[in-house]
């Protein structure tokens, strides 16, 4: 495979390096892109603030609702007191009635006060929570910040990379027949990227199988042929 041979397979070989190292820039570009419209950590952690900071606005109420209660109870045990010491009332059963009215009210006022201690106590426990949380949050974000910084430098690079093995794959294309290049389209597409393989010691460097001597052979011929491996069916160059 001398001459126009070497040669064009040389070239198909180079087109395939081109090929694959285009395909990882590429993979690498999509990876890039992706990381760069959000980040899922951060976004995990804003949100688990603002369902604690919903939980806090919650409990607050829950608490301001308690005390609010209690003051109005208050307010109620202080007037049925009030009407009860007053010596207005004569009747037992409104005496009696009234002091029952009390008895619930106080009650009430207790539960209500109980409500507002559990509602206090959690929301310490609450914003203890909310402050750690919101502090990690700060530090990712920080973190973040720099690492995007990073992310979008070297999406520049690996932008600036797949415009020029983009140029360099045309020029090399150009050199080539159309026959060619869709032989090796055809290979390329069904030997998972690898249409040309080494030729060395008589072994095909893809499947690391012995060629047979006649094989080796044409491909040091003068033929005007591309050579396959028998075995894998790649292009063989003599690197």
């Amino acid at each position: 495979m001398k001459g126009t041979d070497v040669s064009r397979a040389k070239t198909l070989y180079k087109l395939q390096e081109i090929d694959i190292f285009q395909a990882k820039v590429r993979r690498r570009l999509l990876a890039l892109q992706k990381v760069l419209t959000g980040n899922d950590a951060i976004e995990k952690a804003r949100g688990e603030v603002e369902a604690l900071e919903a939980e806090v606005q919650s409990w607050q109420q829950a608490h301001r609702d308690a005390e609010l209660e209690s003051e109005s109870l208050e307010t109620r045990i202080r007037e049925a007191e009030q009407r009860l010491m007053s010596g207005a009332i004569h009747n037992p059963k409104e005496l009696e009635s009234l002091q029952a009215s009390i008895a619930a009210l106080r009650r009430q006022k207790t539960g209500a006060e109980d409500q507002g201690v559990k509602a206090l106590e959690t929301l310490e426990t609450l914003q203890a929570t909310l402050e750690k949380k919101r502090a990690a949050l700060e530090n990712l974000e920080k973190a973040w910040q720099t690492k995007r910084a990073e992310y979008q430098q070297e999406l520049t690079k690996r932008k600036q990379e797949y415009v020029y093995l983009k140029r360099a794959r045309a020029t090399l294309a150009q050199s080539l027949d159309e026959a060619t290049l869709e032989r090796y389209e055809f290979l390329r597409k069904r030997k998972q990227g690898r249409a040309v393989a080494k030729l060395t010691d008589e072994t095909c460097s893809a499947c690391y199988m012995q060629v047979p001597k006649s094989i080796a052979s044409a491909a040091y011929s003068d033929k005007d042929e591309l050579v396959l491996c028998p075995n894998c069916g790649r292009i063989l160059w003599l690197g």
